[in-house]
């Protein structure tokens, strides 16, 4: 099979079949049918540009002043102004649906996003302090914890522009660092948020001689996993579920170059995966180390 890694249609890397399998499945890409004859000139672009094109038209329908960023070559990235004079930055980004989820990743850096998912042909908008590199909505209702869930409906466009910070009610960061503090104190902790973390994210937790740092990050869901990203260095980093209400503690020397928990189970099991039940946070605080 040939390797190729480019392309909206392969995501980050993608297998042509060029020998019959041994087992034919509807999964198999023929890489006859990607033959270059076949597949130039690229047909997409233009629909890609109308897109985006057709995204901007809604949006002046419901922001005041519109204008495309000269920077930004596929015309992508717009500012939404105001009668006060404000600029918006707002990046324009594609989704695909992935059984009951819409899921987009977030490529430019904007004030916030505007999600065009084309098999729903629908427009959602999104805060980007709510969201790091990926987004993960849920589409119609949710059995369990319905009331945590990030459901599409809330964020779509004409129901959540401007866009507001957790219009389904998930707990942020900050938040999440507010309960963390409650805990942390309940059990013999004394706990603040030092003055010079203007974010409010970050715990200072000491007792008798023991002092640990504490950072509250926002988590998402990706391929079964619940990933985070560190954003400012701590001894533990706390995480929440964004669909459910289990709280995670992580130390800061549990992971290399990967930060994620396993929360569904995979297909093949191994030794080197780290389940979220094993970091729950009931089972690591307080830290053996400090408790002992």
């Amino acid at each position: 099979m040939l390797p190729l890694g480019f392309g909206c249609d392969v995501g980050t890397s993608m297998y042509l079949r060029v020998d019959p399998p041994e087992k034919e499945t509807k999964q198999v890409n023929w890489a006859e049918e990607y033959q270059l004859e076949k597949q130039w000139p690229i047909e997409g672009n233009e629909s890609s540009n109308g897109t985006v094109s057709a995204v901007i038209e809604r949006l002046r329908q419901e922001a005041e002043s519109v204008f495309i960023s000269s920077e930004s070559e596929e015309r992508r990235t717009v500012f939404v102004g105001n009668s006060a004079g404000d600029a918006t930055k707002v990046c324009i980004e594609m989704a695909w649906q992935v059984g009951d989820r819409i899921r987009s990743t977030l490529s430019g850096e904007a004030d916030h996003y505007l999600i065009y998912c084309k098999g729903l042909e629908k427009i959602y908008s999104v805060h980007g302090d709510e969201f790091d590199e990926s987004v993960s909505l849920r589409i119609g209702g949710c059995s369990e914890n319905s009331s945590r869930a990030k459901l599409a409906d809330d964020y779509s466009l004409e129901n959540n522009w401007p866009p507001a910070v957790n219009p389904s009610g998930t707990t942020s960061a900050t938040q999440l660092a507010s309960k963390t503090v409650d805990t942390v104190e309940t059990d013999g902790y004394t706990a603040e948020v030092p003055s010079d973390c203007d974010d409010g994210r970050t715990i200072i937790a000491t007792r008798e001689e023991s002092e640990l740092r504490l950072r509250a990050e926002s988590a998402w869901l990706e391929n079964g996993l619940l990933r985070f990203n560190v954003t400012a260095p701590a001894d533990l980093y706390v995480i929440e579920h964004p669909e459910e209400s289990e709280i995670y503690m992580i130390p800061d020397d549990a992971f290399e170059s990967s930060i994620s928990l396993r929360v569904e189970p995979p297909e093949k099991s191994s030794p080197r995966i780290n389940y979220a039940e094993d970091f729950l946070f009931e089972k690591r605080w307080p830290p053996q180390e400090a408790s002992g």
